[in-house]
């Protein structure tokens, strides 16, 4: 009896544990082992003569790489590196070659890619692309290319990039982008801040000399390929400050009356100036820095009465007086900063400071802005010697405002028109344009200085707006880049821009037209047109957007038109939308 019961309680037990094996049973599973994650390794593979180039991804604490390389599938051979290109030299010309590469100290590995070394002229690269990358550099990659044993990127201020250019040292061919850090010698007319494109081509060469010959054009004998004209981009830049207060200012040089006397009456002063109007209107900057709108009168046979002009009046309408008077009554009332400019004139001249006139002036939206002061700046005095005893002195004019934020810190405006003609007509007219951008510079400097300590917030920041009639990229003398390596930056330095082919000024922006700078048909440069009005900025103004306003039609035919009721002058107006800080910028 004791037996049975002890087998029947073993059996019991047997059983009870039998059930919670069978519940269990998940936990007593084979347990597979950890999966291990390989991550993927991008891989590039180029046959060149005689040559092999891989280029691969970089992977995150990889000590080092390793090439596993052979003809055919295989990857016998091995080879080491820490960089992320490698040439593979001394193999055969028209055999398939298989590379792939494992990261050394990490678990990461990138498929095997095949390339056929061949002893032709590289393959055409089928896009580029070049986007801004950190502060005075550019990321340029592109697709496509092949039979080419190295590679490398030209930059430059011009399609072609032969104007102000650079190229990189030569890369394995295997590469599909660069980050190209400009040099020096060019951030003065390329670098960040100066508005300035930077037009990038890349360039393939199956050449085997140790270094070889840069083209400007493909070259059978050398095996050298270029890509097709390539696209441009603003080279890279800090941010800005983020507490700013918006303003949009503008500069438009709108002829003077005495340039167009003999022009047809259509672009005669009277007829441009409701078409100068229109423009303001529609497009509504909050302040415009206008050139050749100045003391010229209406009606040159106008004199002043002497015993009028004893008594501060003065008979004869002004250019200035006649949009003064036009944007007062305007949907969208304007202000003049300076409705003396015509008294300024004869008082320089009473005190024997003949040969005198203002040719710029400052509009303002009382809405948007109030102005606090505002003067004149006469070049003659600024230069002093430098400026030259018979060139007439061309006053520009300067304003201090504020924007209604209640955080707004005031903010420095200046509109000038420099000298025009160029540099081989006139050589003299180029030297002090050049002189007058960096005396200009320094003027303002002191200016803002001054006028800072008296609001107690620092120097204020700076808008000078302007007619400089020179380029920064065509002209080595250029009143910009004097202004640039002042520390001023350019407004038109950002992406969101439109109509850069299109020139600031018509005289090149259409075939046809009556009169100089009026065309009719609107033709668009092929490439970035060259620039001679500019907004340039100091004290850490940022732009978010810029236009060169060019408005046109389009007919059934493709062929664009100037819309004849904007063309109010031979150049364009110039619109920039600013962010002025609120807080001094150190």
């Amino acid at each position: 009896m004791r037996s049975t019961s002890l087998l029947h309680a073993r059996t019991a037990r047997a059983a009870a544990l039998g059930a919670a094996l069978l519940t269990a049973g998940a936990l007593l599973a084979p347990v597979p082992a950890q999966a291990t994650t390989t991550t993927a390794i991008s891989i590039r593979a180029m046959g060149g003569d005689r040559q092999v180039t891989a280029a691969w991804s970089k992977v995150a604490k990889a000590a080092a790489y390793t090439v596993h390389w052979g003809a055919g599938t295989s990857t016998a051979h091995v080879l080491h590196t820490t960089g992320t290109t490698i040439r593979i030299s001394g193999v055969a010309n028209r055999t398939t070659y298989s590379v792939r590469v494992t990261a050394d100290g990490v678990s990461a590995a990138s498929k095997r890619v095949t390339a056929t070394p061949s002893q032709y002229a590289p393959t055409a690269l089928t896009s580029v692309k070049a986007v801004p990358a950190g502060p005075n550099q550019i990321k340029v990659s592109w697709t496509g290319g092949g039979r080419a044993r190295s590679i490398a990127v030209y930059v430059g201020a011009d399609s072609q990039t032969k104007t102000h250019h650079y190229a990189t040292a030569w890369h394995p061919a295997a590469l599909s982008s660069w980050i190209v850090t400009l040099p020096s010698s060019l951030r003065g007319v390329l670098g960040a801040g100066t508005g300035n494109p930077i037009f990038v081509r890349v360039v393939q060469t199956n050449s085997t000399a140790a270094t070889p010959r840069m083209e400007w054009a493909f070259n059978g004998t050398t095996k050298f390929r270029l890509s097709d004209v390539g696209p441009w981009t603003l080279a890279g830049a800090p941010r800005g400050s983020t507490a700013t207060s918006p303003v949009t200012v503008a500069s438009w040089n709108t002829q003077s009356i005495s340039a167009t006397t003999r022009f047809s009456k259509g672009d005669q002063w009277a007829a441009r100036l409701p078409k100068v109007v229109a423009n303001i209107e529609n497009l509504r900057p909050d302040v415009i820095g206008f050139q050749e709108l100045g003391t010229s009168r209406v009606d040159p046979a106008c004199r002043n009465s002497p015993s009028h002009m004893a008594v501060g009046v003065y008979d004869c309408t002004e250019q200035y007086q006649t949009l003064q008077s036009k944007l007062a009554s305007a949907p969208l009332p304007y202000r003049n900063v300076r409705t003396d400019a015509n008294a300024y004139v004869y008082q320089q001249n009473a005190i024997g400071n003949t040969n005198n006139y203002v040719d710029s002036a400052i509009f303002y939206n009382p809405a948007k802005v109030t102005l606090v002061a505002s003067g004149f700046i006469s070049p003659r005095a600024m230069m002093g010697s430098r400026w030259p005893t018979s060139y007439t002195d061309e006053a520009g004019v300067w304003a201090e405002f504020r924007t209604k934020d209640a955080s707004a810190r005031p903010f420095l405006v200046s509109s000038i028109h420099m000298p025009a003609n160029g540099t081989t007509s006139a050589p003299d007219v180029a030297r002090v344009r050049s002189d007058e951008g960096a005396l200009l510079a320094g003027w303002l400097g002191r200016k803002a200085a001054a006028l800072g300590a008296a609001a107690g917030t620092g120097a204020l920041p700076v808008v000078a707006t302007g007619d400089f009639n020179g380029s920064e990229v065509t002209d080595p003398q250029a009143a910009g880049l004097r202004m640039l390596a002042a520390g001023y930056s350019d407004a038109a330095a950002t992406l969101d821009r439109n109509d850069i082919r299109w020139a600031t000024d018509n005289l090149t922006n259409g075939p046809d037209g009556v009169d100089p700078g009026y065309p009719r048909t609107a033709v668009p440069h092929t490439h970035i047109a060259s620039r001679i009005d500019y907004v340039m900025l100091k004290g850490g103004i940022t732009t978010t957007r810029y236009r060169n306003e060019i408005r046109y039609t389009t007919d059934s035919n493709h062929v664009r038109h100037f819309v004849a009721g904007y063309q109010g002058s031979d150049h364009n107006m110039q619109l920039a939308w600013l962010r002025i800080p609120d807080a001094p910028q150190r």
